[in-house]
């Protein structure tokens, strides 16, 4: 259940801690209709930094990832690249129109590989669907189906973090020095789990994750002093 007041307290918190990007990992509506986006698109832009996002299986319904094309625009849409200080945000589309399941596929796995250079800016890599199961979210259904191809790229080109979404639980893996970041739900109430966003903050090659409540505004250590794979 959507819960407005909560995504509100969100983007003062957000606006308040004043980001260098924001990341949102997908399910911005339910149904992918054209009044949802036009909602999300109304709250996002209260947010005064700028907003990287990518569509969620939620975002796809009923042929929505064409109306989440026409309102996030370029540089990402429903993926893209995005180069800035010292990173590199790589924004890939899990999605698949009408299923709950994600796919990545051959050919964004080949421009992640065609991009992410040693010595290069640090890679982030931002998705929707989680790649390894995510405890507290029950049975595992909806993994990427081609989770052991992202999970060789990752490994081969020691890409340091990828954030992802699907699953409403927050909660952080370091998989072979690969932090794999599954953040929580916004505004949303679900069983077991506080509402709340996460900031990541990277600084002379440790990273730490923090949980912020919607509600209260109360912070809470996901990950503290990680080190930074191949850097």
């Amino acid at each position: 259940m959507f819960d407005e007041s909560a995504l509100t307290n969100a983007i003062d918190q957000i606006n308040e801690t004043s980001p260098d990007m924001v990341v949102i990992t997908g399910d911005l509506t339910d149904w992918g209709l054209d009044l949802e986006y036009t909602m999300a698109k109304k709250f996002i832009s209260r947010i005064k930094k700028k907003v990287l996002t990518v569509p969620g299986n939620h975002d796809a319904r009923y042929m929505g990832y064409k109306i989440f094309e026409k309102t996030f625009t370029k540089p990402f849409g429903r993926f893209g690249m995005l180069e800035k200080d010292d990173f590199l945000f790589i924004g890939l589309d899990t999605s698949e129109p009408g299923l709950d399941e994600g796919h990545l596929g051959r050919e964004q796995l080949a421009i992640v590989e065609e991009n992410v250079k040693k010595g290069g800016p640090i890679p982030i890599i931002m998705q929707h669907h989680h790649i390894i199961p995510i405890p507290e979210t029950g049975r595992e259904r909806n993994v990427l189906v081609d989770a052991g191809e992202v999970l060789r790229v990752l490994n081969h080109h020691e890409i340091p973090l990828i954030l992802t979404g699907h699953k409403h639980v927050s909660w952080v893996w370091n998989l072979n020095g690969t932090f794999i970041s599954n953040v929580g739900t916004v505004s949303c109430h679900r069983a077991f789990q506080d509402m709340g966003w996460n900031i990541v903050d990277i600084e002379d090659g440790k990273m730490d994750i923090i949980k912020v409540n919607s509600n209260n505004g109360k912070k809470s250590a996901v990950l503290k002093g990680g080190l930074l794979r191949g850097r």
